[in-house]
């Protein structure tokens, strides 16, 4: 939106925030306009700004300050596709690399974090889930000209190739980017990527990940992973046409459904069944619209599982497998989703919604479970 607005307005590339810095601007802006390199550094450890120092101030910068123990990490999460467009509007979001975050300041409200992200979207959610009084998150140009102990990047994108068109470049590959989201760490600074943009090359980012290793091994493989994963790979499109054609289920469903007969096991008195029909959960719809009503009691609309007391026969809630792409990305269905769950829970019946780009499914089914024990 604004790179097509300012080619509207003819605004020359370097007015553009997008691409650069405020110093950047005023260089490209007036021809021949003198420059002078603050040479002396005090704020970063001596092994996170070398990076920047050999990469793009050709070691001119002298370091005034010590190491005292790792100061970068690298974490490359699960290999599969798990950054999905804005739903609401431009660029991209990782909700992989958000729950990734999570792990990292879980038990850290008093250490001072800023979290970097090259989409406004992606930024908005990690400020939304881990914002405090001492952790930020936000894009790269509101961190211009600041500092914080420790930074975490998510990258966001799934891969460096294919990012063009959503800007991803603009953050990743953009040297001048890349060297303030860097260098405004003071001790630590860890950088959360996808299994394509660790494994791409010629490009800086790929430089800081080689950097990071040859100082301190290799990069943290995460630990994070879900039921869905297999949907995000490479293969998943044919995979999931064979599992079709056996079935006529959704392979995420497939899995959940495994997955809580496995975790059942621990709950003998709750059963539950699969594809259910709404209208039989309902006992009014009193409030609702004719139209909406008409679509709550079509035979066809069904909740995907209902969880139930054995002895007693009491639905106890519903369980939606939500498929990113088309109960996120489509406007009518993301409605119809909203209809259905006011709906059972103006009956009396708790909704809980995994969503096919989340993690941890085990353990939130466990925790959802135990409250009907």
């Amino acid at each position: 939106v604004s790179a097509t607005l300012a080619e509207e307005l003819e605004i020359p590339p370097y007015f553009r925030y997008e691409a650069n810095s405020i110093l950047s601007t005023v260089k490209k802006a007036i021809p021949n306009v003198p420059t002078t390199l603050l040479r002396e550094h005090y704020r970063c450890v001596p092994t996170i700004i070398n990076f920047c120092n050999q990469m793009f101030y050709d070691n001119q910068l002298i370091v005034m300050t010590q190491d005292h123990g790792q100061h970068i990490n690298i974490i490359k999460t699960v290999e599969g596709n798990h950054a999905y467009k804005n739903p609401n509007g431009t660029g991209l979001y990782n909700q992989r690399e958000i729950d990734e975050v999570g792990v990292l300041v879980e038990d850290r409200s008093e250490r001072d974090i800023g979290i970097i992200a090259p989409f406004r979207y992606q930024a908005d959610l990690l400020s939304q889930y881990y914002g405090t009084e001492t952790i930020e998150a936000d894009t790269i140009h509101r961190f211009q000209g600041r500092e914080k102990e420790e930074i975490i990047l998510s990258f966001t994108a799934n891969d460096i190739a294919d990012s063009d068109e959503d800007h991803v470049s603009d953050f990743v590959t953009n040297h001048q980017l890349l060297n303030v989201a860097i260098s405004r760490a003071k001790s630590t600074i860890t950088a959360i990527v996808s299994h394509n943009v660790y494994h791409s090359k010629n490009n800086p980012i790929s430089d800081f990940i080689r950097y990071a290793e040859y100082h301190y091994g290799s990069a943290k493989e995460s630990t994070i992973s879900s039921i869905f994963d297999i949907l995000h790979s490479d293969y998943s499109k044919e995979y999931l046409r064979l599992m079709l054609q056996r079935s006529g289920e959704y392979q995420s469903e497939i899995e959940m459904r495994a997955l809580i007969t496995t975790t059942l096991l621990a709950f003998p008195r709750i059963g539950f069944a699969m594809h259910h029909r709404l209208s039989k959960l309902l006992r009014t719809t009193k409030g609702f619209t004719v139209e909406d009503t008409a679509y709550l009691l079509h035979p066809w609309t069904h909740v995907d599982f209902i969880f139930y007391n054995k002895v007693t026969k009491q639905a106890l809630f519903a369980l939606e497998v939500d498929g990113v792409t088309f109960h996120e990305q489509r406007y009518k269905q993301r409605e119809r989703d909203r209809l259905k769950d006011r709906a059972l829970l103006a009956n009396g019946i708790d909704v809980h919604r995994f969503k096919t780009n989340q993690s941890g499914e085990q353990a939130r089914l466990k925790g959802i479970l135990a409250k009907y024990v």
